[in-house]
C-alpha cells in the first residue's frame, strides 16, 4: 500500500493537528498530502533546542534514558521482554544516569 500523505510540522493550531506525543513544546503534528506548511528547519532547531533526537544516525547507541525516552513517553515499565529491557528497568529503580542527552539554545 502506497501512502501520498506527509507528516507535517505547524507551530499553529490548525484542524486536525495533535501536539507533538514526544513533547508538546515542539509543535503540532498533521497529515495531509500537502508538502509543508513551516520549514524543516524550524522543526530540527525546536528539536535540538528540547534535547530530541531523531532517527538511527542521532541515537547511535545511546541508551532510552540516554536520550530522554521516559521523557518522551518512548519507555513502557510494564510491557515484558525486549532488547534492553534489564538495563531499562534498573535505570528506572536507581533513578541514575550517567550520560543524558541535552538540549541548545
Amino acid at each position: 500500500v502506497e501512502s501520498h500523505e506527509n507528516v507535517l510540522f505547524s507551530t499553529e493550531e490548525t484542524p486536525g493537528s495533535i501536539l507533538d506525543p514526544r513533547f508538546p513544546s515542539l509543535g503540532r503534528r498533521l497529515y495531509s498530502t500537502d508538502t509543508g506548511q513551516e520549514s524543516l528547519t524550524e522543526y530540527h532547531e525546536r528539536r535540538i533546542k528540547y534535547g530530541i533526537s531523531e532517527g538511527c544516525e542521532e541515537l547511535g547507541t545511546l541508551l532510552p534514558f540516554q536520550a530522554n525516552g521516559d521523557l518522551l513517553n518512548m519507555i513502557s515499565l510494564d510491557k515484558g521482554c525486549y532488547i534492553g529491557q534489564e538495563l531499562t528497568a534498573r535505570t528506572a529503580h536507581t533513578g541514575h544516569c550517567t550520560e543524558l542527552l541535552l538540549g541548545l539554545n
